[in-house]
């Protein structure tokens, strides 16, 4: 009503991490969810700002991975979008948090590993020579069906894909990149996906 300060909120960030961009942050019920330049996503309580859980995202040895995207909310999770640059082996992905823990519930590699459904689609390279399928912008959800949707970027090497492999079920679309994907909400399960463009080799990034 008055403009009136209640409450400020500020994370150091951990050691080695630098500021990044954000395009927004999510609010439910009474929680304020705000990701973070070192791959946490904090949920704060919207009357007072106290922390009510943070979750760090596990992405293991690697440490260029970032949150760019503003979190999805659907009933019971919390979504984001991982993206990544050139030098980021294997891809990205998106994650989903139990809204009210924290705790990761699920995650949907945008870019699939070779024995993962879609695996075939890449040429034939090793999952740490695949790169990109970057998650800029925040999906959105729909409760009746209880989808959300996302769109994942260009892989970042596409002269990698440009000539197609002669082995036998391989192909050089680059699946998810370019691609709209529907995930079950609760599961991450993979419902349907449309790509747009597939074999990306001008950086169209649909997303």
């Amino acid at each position: 009503a008055t403009g009136d300060l209640l409450w400020r909120f500020q994370r150091k960030l951990l050691r080695g991490a630098g500021p990044q961009g954000k395009k927004g942050l999510a609010i439910h019920g009474e929680m304020i969810l705000v990701p973070t330049s070192d791959l946490h996503v904090v949920a704060l309580n919207m009357k007072t700002g106290a922390v009510i859980w943070d979750h760090a995202i596990d992405v293991g040895a690697e440490t260029r991975h970032q949150i760019k995207s503003s979190p999805l909310v659907t009933d019971s999770k919390v979504i984001v979008g991982i993206n990544g640059f050139q030098d980021v082996k294997g891809g990205n992905f998106i994650v989903a948090l139990d809204l009210a823990t924290g705790k990761e519930a699920w995650r949907f590699r945008t870019v699939p590993r070779p024995d993962e459904p879609g695996g075939e689609t890449w040429n034939g390279l090793s999952a740490e020579a695949r790169n990109g399928g970057s998650v800029w912008v925040a999906g959105t959800y729909d409760p009746a069906l209880n989808l959300v949707y996302f769109g994942a970027a260009p892989t970042y090497d596409a002269m990698k894909l440009r000539v197609k492999s002669t082995a036998p079920g391989v192909t050089n679309e680059a699946l998810y990149t370019d691609t709209t994907m529907a995930l079950d909400a609760d599961t991450g399960k993979l419902a349907w996906y449309y790509q747009h463009q597939a074999n990306d080799q001008l950086d169209h990034d649909w997303a």
